[in-house]
């Protein structure tokens, strides 16, 4: 009888070696686990990043867009600019 405690106590403590591998794998590599957390939170942090570059963007083409719209003087100089266009008065 002696001989069967100490098996029974090995079998237990690699059963319970083995249950906490399977749990630590399925909490570091499962679906919802721990590398696919940080990896989504690096990508939000990216996407972030690009967010705010897209909106200063958007505020500067705003600002053009009026310049087109509402200044003669602006329109008139890109012209000048973009295609060697010369005041008449050169």
């Amino acid at each position: 009888m002696r001989r069967t405690k100490p098996r029974r106590r090995y079998g237990r403590i690699i059963l319970f070696i083995g249950g906490l591998f399977i749990v630590g794998l399925l909490f570091l590599g499962g679906p919802n686990g721990l590398f696919r957390i940080l990896s989504l939170r690096r990508e939000k942090r990216i996407l972030e990043e690009n967010k705010i570059t897209l909106e200063a963007k958007i505020e500067v083409l705003k600002h053009q867009r009026y310049k087109l719209l509402h200044d003669p003087d602006y329109i008139r100089r890109l012209a000048q600019e973009r295609f060697k266009i010369k005041k008449t008065n050169e």
